[in-house]
């Protein structure tokens, strides 16, 4: 397995909050996260980053389902999180990839509120047509038992439409049903006979307004939920980023500059009498005279007085060796910059 992957996603301190910081459930919670990580993922891509480029362990089409919206993550004031769940942002609803979704939810968005307590889980159920859902289980089992995160409660809130009471009691109806069978839990039913009835009955569960979609009466706007995304990319692109190659860098150059650069063949004796000048082999001199496009690689022009003195050319590999590190580290300098600009952003001081 690679290490730094699972140091850096998985860390152990989550999983003991989860299990009460109980040791053995939480190994096997531990255990369970990556069994099951490769099951869903597949072989190819269960040891790729939790990311949205769609080059991690979220494919293309997971990555599209997921901007959707249809589940949003906020975090309340209090610090607990909430999952406002909207299956009727959906046109077609795929259990595996819903199982992937909440896979990376639980690793990139964890904390410490939703290991101790638990995270509320809102589902919103407006009148607007919902897809086929899947019953099946099997995915929920997963996320159950080797999340590092718990489920405090599952609510299913109704909006209120005069005009619409049988359907949306229907459809409230059936999105209970299919959640409590799921998750192996019961939820909730929030029904009222006017908006503010809704609201009240949301927030004496502790869901405030602001955190209600718009559709059930709340202020909650699903731009907050594309900021998240666009943050999510910020940070994902920033984090993998090749880094800096310290051995290509700051160590002995490899073929590269060794190819470009003549170097000198010099005897025992001549090593042990440091300021004798060396000649350059006739080889060495036919490279540095043949023209750009004639060789296999640009050579870099030496002058020949230079080539008489061997320490004039170390000075010269010294200083491009010099030059490189310098540019790298620049690059590295702005890119911990970006960063750190973009965690202000989201952090306050």
């Amino acid at each position: 397995m690679a290490p730094d992957l699972v140091a850096n996603e998985t860390k152990l301190i989550d999983f003991l909050r989860t299990e009460d910081m109980n040791v053995w459930k939480a190994a096997a919670r531990f255990c369970l996260y990556w069994k099951y990580r490769r099951q869903i993922f597949g072989v190819d891509r269960w040891l790729r980053k939790m990311t949205q480029t769609g080059h991690g362990a979220l494919s293309s089409d997971d990555v599209a389902m997921l901007r959707t919206g249809y589940t949003a993550l906020v975090v309340q004031p209090c610090g607990s999180t909430l999952a406002v769940i909207d299956l009727s942002r959906l046109s077609v609803f795929a259990n595996d990839a819903n199982t992937r979704i909440i896979f990376y939810l639980a690793t990139v968005a964890t904390n410490e509120r939703s290991q101790t307590e638990g995270i509320d889980i809102l589902h919103c159920v407006s009148g607007a047509p919902l897809p086929l859902v899947d019953t099946d289980p099997e995915g929920w089992n997963m996320i159950r038992q080797a999340l590092p995160m718990k489920v405090k409660q599952i609510l299913v809130a109704q909006a209120y439409d005069p005009w619409k009471d049988a359907l949306l009691d229907s459809l409230s109806y059936q999105v209970t049903r299919t959640a409590a069978f799921k998750t192996k839990r019961n939820p909730n039913r929030i029904q009222g006979t006017s908006v503010k009835s809704v609201i009240d009955g949301l927030e004496a569960r502790g869901i405030g307004q602001q955190f209600v979609p718009q559709s059930l009466g709340g202020w909650y706007d699903y731009s907050v939920f594309a900021n998240w995304t666009r943050m999510r990319l910020s940070v994902e692109d920033i984090m993998g980023s090749v880094p800096v190659a310290h051995n290509a860098m700051f160590g002995r150059m490899g073929g590269p500059l060794q190819d470009r650069l003549p170097i000198h063949d010099c005897t025992p004796s001549t090593r042990a009498n440091k300021g004798v000048s060396v000649s350059p082999r006739p080889r060495q001199l036919r490279l540095m005279a043949t023209p750009h496009g004639q060789g296999k690689r640009p050579r870099i022009a030496v002058n020949i007085s230079q080539v008489s003195n061997p320490g004039a050319l170390e000075l010269v590999q010294q200083r491009t060796e010099l030059e490189q590190q310098n540019q790298a580290f620049r690059e590295e300098n702005q890119r911990l910059e970006r960063l750190l600009a973009l965690v202000r952003m989201f952090v306050p001081p």
